[in-house]
């Protein structure tokens, strides 16, 4: 009877760990479908989504597969090994999740660390506060992006307004710190970086962007604009942080239509804009440009513009620092924390997959922006900007490249690629802050300046060429 019993126990047991298999092999084969049908509704998606939701589910079904198969007593045992290793893994992850940690580093910190080389550690908020603690008039700069992403809004006029400008006007903004200290400089009388034409002397060059075009993490006289502007002086930087090609097509229509520059070089960064279109597509307040005669009268309302940002940002740093975000359940079952925490597959490309319609809203934006320009005779240059993945990581790089030429030459674009250029660099990661992922260093602008210049240069020899009469050569008429 003893003997009966304990073989039931062990047939009790054994099925339990069966059902355990079973169990874990459904949640893994629903995972991969789930992330199989992420990634087939967002093609454009490719590098560690594809690991995190698809390869790692895969793998685990095939090694429970494997343990099934094993004789009864390993079996038992290499189930045991599985639960303790997954309870461990989510006990760390709660614990990391919840329990109180050190600020952790910036990846350039840790890197500027690990070279020796000195590194201001404060955030931005301190940056500011120290500054205003020595009476110094400084205040953090707000992307246009930080508004649109928390669906806020000024009160302006009793209309709400989603500023476009690139900071506070005629204020001192402290930027970003890739290199080792922070980027601070004053903003013009709009909001952007740089000095503005006037109505006297016309824009020759309009620039739209982001962050890249702004001029992240170095100083004045290291902007794309001001390597443009040795050449073309009446150069203006309408380059905004954090904006995407629906907000830059605003900017277009409010800011640089009061310019009318003879041309605009509108910077597209393949490490983000063409998502950052996608959702923008989805806000009202910013889609609305693409139809005739959209705007938002922001420079009218300038003033009241300024008043709200900065009781907008008064009111930002006098809140204490936000409180963690309630995690979603994917985060859990894929330990984002932990994987966070130890620098494992945090792979950015995952945060805004792409779309089949990815291309052809940002050939819209672009073609409505052509459109504007057209509208007081000026011309439209579209400059392709390299991220560092195209060359510290080129099995993440922005795959729908060729896609995007494509499309834009297809649409009759001019289109200046500064990627050949940074290619036949020597050495191209020298051209990123301490070789890592981020915004171009001072030598990178300068190259990527020099690529355009180059690019218009020629553009115009060519073009004299063609209108001058037979016999007459635009490089050497006499």
């Amino acid at each position: 009877m003893i003997e009966s019993s304990s073989r039931r126990v062990s047939t009790r047991i054994l099925a339990a760990f069966n059902v355990l298999l079973l169990v874990g092999a459904a949640c893994a084969v629903l995972l991969a479908a789930y992330g199989a049908a992420q990634l087939r509704a967002r093609p454009l998606d490719y590098g560690v989504a594809f690991v995190l939701y698809a390869a790692a589910p895969l793998l685990v079904v095939a090694v429970l597969i494997g343990v099934r198969l094993l004789p009864v007593a390993a079996r038992i045992n290499a189930v045991l090994l599985l639960v303790s290793v997954g309870v461990m893994l989510g006990l760390a992850e709660l614990a990391v999740t919840l329990l109180p940690s050190p600020r952790p580093e910036t990846t350039h910190q840790r890197m500027a660390r690990q070279l020796g080389q000195p590194y201001d550690g404060r955030t931005v908020r301190e940056v500011v506060a120290d500054a205003r603690a020595r009476g110094e008039d400084v205040w953090p700069f707000v992307s246009p992006g930080h508004f649109l992403a928390r669906d806020l809004r000024l009160d302006v006029d009793g209309a709400r307004i989603l500023p476009l400008s690139a900071g506070l006007p005629g204020r001192t903004l402290v930027d970003c710190n890739e290199g080792g200290r922070y980027t601070i400089y004053p903003a013009n009388a709009w909001g952007f970086r740089g000095p503005l034409s006037t109505a006297e002397t016309p824009a020759q060059l309009v620039l739209l962007g982001d962050s890249f075009t702004q001029g992240a993490c170095v100083d004045d006289g290291e902007t794309l604009a001001d390597h443009l502007r040795m050449t073309w002086p009446r150069t203006v930087n309408l380059g905004a942080s954090g904006t995407g090609p629906l907000m830059q097509l605003g900017i277009l229509q409010e800011f640089a239509a009061r310019l009318r520059p003879a041309r605009v070089l509108w910077f597209f960064y393949e490490g983000n804009d063409l998502a950052n279109v996608q959702w923008e597509y989805d806000a009202p307040i910013v889609n609305r440009y693409l139809r005739d005669g959209a705007h938002q009268a922001l420079l009218d309302r300038r003033t009241g513009v300024e008043a709200a940002l900065v009781q907008h940002i008064d009111a930002a740093l006098a809140r204490p620092v936000a409180a963690r975000k309630r995690k979603a359940w994917r985060d859990w079952l894929l330990l984002g924390s932990l994987r966070g925490r130890l620098g494992w597959f945090s792979d950015r490309s995952t945060k805004r997959p792409l779309d089949r319609t990815a291309v052809a809203k940002l050939v819209e934006v672009f073609d409505r922006g052509r459109t504007v320009a057209a509208s007081w005779g000026g011309q439209v240059t579209i400059v392709y900007l390299p991220s560092w993945e195209r060359y510290g990581a080129p099995n993440q790089a922005f795959a729908p490249r060729r896609a995007v030429l494509r499309a834009l030459r297809a649409r009759g674009f001019d289109v200046v690629d500064v990627h050949p250029v940074f290619r036949a660099h020597h050495d191209p990661l020298s051209l990123f802050p301490m070789r890592i992922y981020g915004h171009y260093n001072a030598d990178g602008y300068a190259r990527a300046a020099d690529a355009v210049r180059s690019a218009l240069q020629r553009a115009t020899t060519a073009a004299d060429d063609r209108a001058a009469p037979a016999g007459w050569n635009a490089k050497n008429p006499g």
